[in-house]
């Protein structure tokens, strides 16, 4: 899924030197993530596990040296020594070396792509709150902008009732408004303070106050035709991993043949001189079975079948929920881009009858009601076009954890 990032523009409260990017926090808060944390170690480990299996199809071979010296009843003693080598190695149709080998592979890559997914999980977690705070931001300025307004009216009300174009019950009434405005103000103030406490706290970073950049992202509704979730692919994995079981369970109920080749070179007498030195190779084929324990085997069978059922339904229902998902945050994405549109288009009319109708008030021609109608109309569609614009923002990068997409183009 391709987006474009293009550049940071300043939000609507005051300029301030120092500014976050939604970068900077991202990268912070994944730094001191104790999920990422734990998640590379269990990298790491899963990583030392699979290099460890490598090496234990390795043959078994040991060296040892030895020197004794023992005694009998009449004080007389004995000398003796010893050296020798032996390597030894059994191969069975059930090894489980091999197993263990592609057990720990799948294990591994499976760390590997839940690593990245607690990645794109924290960037989209930090993300949204950093989002949060921006409408939060937006929506107290023009709470502000709105209370000028108000501001403004009182006191050309003021000034109306002192000519006697209006009553004091219609001055009460606007002085009432902007109180009404400045108790919202202090709301949106509590609920900015919230959001941010929730988004630096997130991060572990302490809050400096300063202002966030408004990230521009194009309002583009993406083709979704290949895309690879990482959930489903871990499932997928369990599913291998569940078959690799299966199998190995299915050949214990047969009877297992076995190679068995043993080699030793050494000597119990003169451990310097090489002539006394005998080697020895053995091979031997075996096949056994476990006859008393065959309940058990075929009951492990039973249970590793059901397993990789469980696995396989697992996926399924994943997969559905996946796509189930994706459907409805794409009809959701494509009713913001419309509703943002239709209300940027709107905007422009409630601006030009507030115009009008604050001039009208001013001389008279209409009453307090009939402008608060009009400025009401246009908070509405202000604090609507900006909610429109966020919503969709927040869709997009929840959009893009769906399918497993880079969160902003880059986590």
């Amino acid at each position: 899924m391709k987006k474009l990032f293009t550049i940071f523009i300043v939000g609507a409260s005051t300029i301030c030197l120092a500014q976050h990017s939604v970068f900077e926090l991202i990268d912070y808060g994944l730094n001191n993530s104790l999920e990422i944390k734990r998640a590379i170690i269990d990298k790491t480990n899963s990583s030392a596990r699979l290099k460890n299996s490598y090496f234990d199809p390795s043959p078994n071979g040991t060296i040892s040296i030895g020197k004794n010296k023992s005694y009998d009843l009449e004080d007389n003693t004995f000398d003796s020594e010893s050296s020798s080598l032996s390597i030894s190695k059994s191969v069975s149709l059930d090894d489980p070396t091999y197993f263990n080998i592609r057990s720990n592979e799948i294990s591994n890559q499976n760390s590997v792509i839940s690593f990245e997914d607690n990645k794109k999980q924290i960037a989209t977690n930090i993300f949204l709150k950093y989002v949060n705070v921006l409408q939060d931001n937006d929506n107290l300025q023009i709470a502000k902008e709105n209370a000028d307004i108000l501001r403004r009216t009182y006191e050309i009300s003021l000034i109306n009732f002192e000519n006697g174009n209006i009553s004091n019950y219609e001055l009460q009434n606007a002085e009432l408004n902007l109180l009404n405005q400045e108790i919202q103000i202090d709301e949106y103030e509590n609920r900015l303070k919230e959001s941010r406490h929730e988004l630096f706290t997130y991060i572990n970073m302490a809050d400096d106050n300063e202002e966030l950049l408004i990230p521009e992202i194009s309002m583009e509704i993406p083709k979704i035709e290949n895309y690879e979730n990482n959930k489903l692919k871990i499932l997928a994995n369990n599913i291998k991993n569940s078959a690799l079981h299966l199998r190995q369970q299915r050949l214990k109920l047969f009877p297992m043949p076995s190679i068995n080749i043993n080699y030793s070179y050494g000597t119990t007498t003169d451990i310097i001189d090489f002539d006394t030195y005998d080697d020895n190779l053995s091979v031997g084929i075996n096949v056994s079975y476990n006859i008393f324990d065959i309940p058990n085997i075929r009951n492990n069978y039973l249970i590793s079948q059901r397993e990789f059922e469980y696995e396989k339904m697992s996926y399924e229902i994943e997969e559905y929920d996946n796509r189930i998902n994706i459907d409805f945050t794409l009809e959701k994405l494509r009713a913001l881009q419309k509703s943002y549109k239709l209300q940027e288009r709107k905007l422009a009319l409630p601006k030009e009858n507030y115009a009008k109708a604050e001039k009208q008030y001013e001389l008279g021609l209409i009453n307090l009601n009939e402008l608060e109608t009009s400025r009401v109309n246009l908070f509405s569609a202000q604090v609507s076009k900006k909610n429109k614009y966020y919503e969709f923002l927040k869709k997009q990068e929840e959009l893009n954890l769906l399918i497993s997409d880079k969160i902003l183009g880059r986590y």
